[in-house]
């Protein structure tokens, strides 16, 4: 709601009261009263005029739309005439010191308020109308014009007309008062069409009951004028003024709410009550002839002129009619169009509704149709690879979520190749087909038999534990041999694996069974082998042990070769290459220079590894191969940046400077760039660099926190933790204390270790903790002369 300007909005609130109460109480007798009614009366009319110019034409800021300030214009134009006349009329009452006479240019002054305040309120933006309503609203106006100027006929006009004392030009004068109150009354019913509109509500309601205070104005002075009873400070000059303050103050306001045209589409919807003005003001003027008529009470000639106006206002309420009953059956010619276009789009769209439905059904056909084709195999029928792979997916989170058994089956067709050679394509066929017929009739419904690739076919065993998977690969290698095939039978050899091997990742299952296959194709064929022998034994995949070679890391990664398999298959000819050599001399470096216990490396790798299994165990995080192979690398390799400090610095435990505690930090930031040019070894390089980062974000060198700390780093904290804890023990030549361990452990997590990785860590018996059960055995340290040696072997 836009703010009215600070000088018209105080001359509003304070000229009226300071009016009404000059009027009440009478301040320095009747002279003084008069001489103040009269100033204000004045001056609020000319200082709200002039606010209204200035707001139109103001220097500075934005323009409003030209008809509205021609509009806005106008009515000040009309506020100011009343000024001027009100100045006139002071100057015969307050320095001529007599009553102004009838007429006199105060009256002409006067009097010119009204065409402004009509043309004002006919230029404001109104809504467009169809042209029979129109017809309707101009009917209204004039029947309600009508009967107002039968009531002022009868009650004022009629009277003055016929005074016979009064010369022309005052009965003239007289009678124009009145004629400039149905102009108000006009202006009125016309600023009823922008009322409709909520943006201009408040001016609209402003300029209207300016008018009103005109009106009421007018026709009490005219009343106390015929009765000879008026005089400067009664409450009709506080209604003139309030008319004009109320006019100025709905013009400045509608500036605010510059429309740039009209609405562009007509609007046929009008206040239904409105609607009924019109003849109620009938009703008021046909009430005055009734009574008239049983009373008699005024002069023949002016109940004479009331009851003609009577008889033009039944005719106009009768054309009225006419015109309502044209817009009724136009209003209804226009509903039966639009209910016939209605009913032709309802058919159009149920057609269209029918049409898309069909197509609907024919897409969704189309689609399972290129489904089956996407995920069939072509020659025997059943699932493909990609099918496979899908369902495997489902399959192992709906296990690990529900904790069921899962196995899974390879496949491969003894000898394919030279059977193919020997036999020809068709006859290859034949027995892939009769590999899928036997497959259909070995499992069960709930389990899913797919072709992989070739001659290799998988199967998958949602619920089936250990002996039940092995079972139903045996059922299947005697189907097979059992089978009718062209030129002879055919075997198959089997690789079995299973959730209870320890592999979780649909990954690891495929390359456990894949392993387990290829054991069995090497060891003769025509047999099943499960993943655990595969491996050489059924215990879970993440806790083989690994052997403490005292300062020997090549033996260390030996032992990782079968942990390895399921994503870091890379490391099997690890020490077979120069990158294994530099890694083993590195290790051994590294311990040396920091004078760490033997087997420090072996031990964070071995605890590593089992927190990693006990979060896939717990169902609290699902670490991929990739993860592992972070794991791996990042234990081994954590401490490499180690090698770009000095190793006075290094001996040093206690004491160190700020610029020794900076260099020894700083190793996070060495170690990734000595190994960056190494392409096995930069899966390292994120534990590397962000092992000494804590879960509540003081740690270094980047200052990460919670999960934004990459996950093998997390888990590697926690392994160090214990591992420097035990190393304490050791060092003060004590035995470790797991429960003091544990706790100290407990207390770390949520701030410098994450409380999901410390809770797995803590579930870890005692024998994983501490495996050698023992201190271990210090290695005597070497000369700085055997240090060099050992570094320049890494050259």
């Amino acid at each position: 709601v836009p703010r009215p300007p600070r000088a018209l909005f105080a001359a509003i609130v304070l000229l009226p009261l300071v009016m009404a109460a000059w009027m009440v109480f009478r301040f320095w007798g009747d002279g003084a009263t008069r001489l103040a009614v009269n100033l204000i009366e004045l001056i609020g009319p000319a200082l709200g005029g002039a606010v209204v110019l200035v707001r139109a034409f103001r220097p500075s800021g934005r323009l409003p739309h030209p008809r509205l300030r021609a509009a806005a214009v106008l009515l000040a134009c009309g506020s100011l005439s009343f000024a001027l006349g009100q100045a006139v009329w002071t100057w015969y009452e307050e320095v001529l010191r007599r009553e102004a006479p009838f007429p006199s240019a105060a009256d002409i002054l006067f009097l010119l308020e009204y065409p402004f305040f009509l043309a004002g309120v006919l230029l404001l933006p109104a809504r467009r109308l169809s042209p029979l309503v129109r017809s309707r609203v101009v009917l209204d106006g004039l029947m309600a014009m009508a009967a107002l100027f039968g009531l002022s006929w009868h009650f004022l006009m009629g009277p003055i007309l016929l005074d016979g004392s009064a010369t022309p030009l005052a009965k003239a004068l007289g009678l124009t008062y009145p004629l400039g109150d149905l102009v108000l009354l006009f202006s009125l019913l016309s600023i009823r069409r922008q009322a409709s509109d909520p943006r201009v509500w408040l001016p609209a309601g402003a300029v209207a009951a300016g008018f009103l205070g005109f009106v009421v104005a007018d026709t009490a002075f005219s009343y106390l004028a015929a009765q000879e009873a008026y005089h400067t400070g009664t409450p009709t000059d506080l209604g003139w003024l309030l008319g004009c303050l109320l006019i100025c103050l709905g013009a400045v306001l509608w500036l605010e709410h510059p429309l740039a045209s009209a609405v562009e589409e007509p609007d046929d919807a009008m206040p239904v009550v409105f609607s009924f003005v019109p003849y109620l003001l009938v009703l008021a003027v046909g009430a005055v002839v009734w009574r008239e008529h049983q009373s008699g009470g005024t002069s023949p000639a002016v109940a004479a002129g009331t009851a003609r106006i009577l008889g033009g206002l039944v005719l106009l309420v009768l054309l009225r009619q006419v015109f309502a009953i044209l817009e009724t059956r136009r209003i209804l010619a226009e509903v039966r169009r639009l209910n016939g276009e209605l009913s032709s789009q309802i058919v159009l769209a149920e057609q269209q509704a029918e049409r898309l439905e069909l197509q609907k059904r024919e897409l969704t056909e189309a689609n399972a149709r290129l489904e089956g084709l996407a995920t069939t195999d072509g020659m025997t029928g059943l699932p493909n690879y990609r099918a496979f792979q899908d369902r495997l997916r489902e399959e192992a989170a709906r296990a690990r979520r529900s904790g069921a058994a899962l196995g899974v089956l390879l496949l491969d067709v003894d000898h394919f190749k030279h059977f193919n050679d020997s036999f020809g394509h068709p006859a290859g066929d034949a027995v892939l087909r009769a590999m899928a017929d036997v497959l259909r009739e070995c499992v069960r419904l709930s389990d899913f038999p797919a072709r992989y690739g070739g001659e290799e076919f998988a199967v998958i065993l949602p619920g089936a534990e250990p002996e039940e998977t092995a079972g139903v690969a045996e059922r299947i290698r005697k189907a097979v041999m059992e089978a009718q095939v062209p030129h002879g039978p055919v075997t198959v050899s089997i690789g079995a694996s299973n959730l209870a091997f320890g592999f979780g990742a649909p990954e690891e299952l495929i390359k456990s069974a894949d392993a387990a296959l290829y054991l069995a194709k090497r060891t003769g064929r025509n047999r099943v082998v499960s993943a655990g022998a595969a491996h050489g034994s059924s215990a879970p995949r993440g806790s083989a042990a690994l052997e403490d070679a005292e300062g020997a890391p090549g033996l260390l990664l030996r032992t990782l070769v079968e942990r390895a398999e399921a994503g870091l298959g890379e490391m099997e000819g690890l020490l077979q290459d120069a990158s294994g050599r530099l890694l083993s001399g590195m290790l051994v470096v590294m311990e040396v220079r920091e004078g760490a216990l033997p087997g420090h490396c072996q031990r964070l790798i071995q605890l590593s590894l089992a927190i990693a299994d006990e979060l896939m165990r717990g169902g609290d995080m699902l670490l991929t191969p990739g993860d592992y192979r972070e794991v791996v690398y990042g234990a081994l390799l954590h401490d490499v940046g180690l090698l770009e400090v000095p190793p006075a610095v290094l001996r040093k435990k206690t004491d160190r400077d700020a610029y020794e505690e900076g260099l020894l930090r700083r190793h996070t930031e060495y170690g990734p760039a000595l190994i960056e040019h190494i392409p096995l070894f930069t899966a390292a390089a994120p534990v590397i660099r962000h092992h000494h980062e804590r879960w509540d974000g003081q740690g270094y060198p980047d200052g990460l926190a919670g999960a934004d700390i990459l996950l093998a780093a997390r888990i590697f904290a926690a392994a160090d933790a214990v591992e420097a804890a035990l190393a304490a023990r050791w060092a003060e030549g004590g035995e470790p204390d797991l429960a003091q361990v544990r706790a100290e452990i407990g207390a770390r997590a949520g701030a410098e270790l994450d409380p999901q990785v410390a809770a797995a860590l803590l579930r870890l018996p005692d024998a994983v903790l501490n495996p050698t059960g023992s201190r271990a055995a210090p290695r005597e340290l070497p000369s700085l002369e055997a240090l060099d040696l050992s570094l320049a072997g890494l050259h």
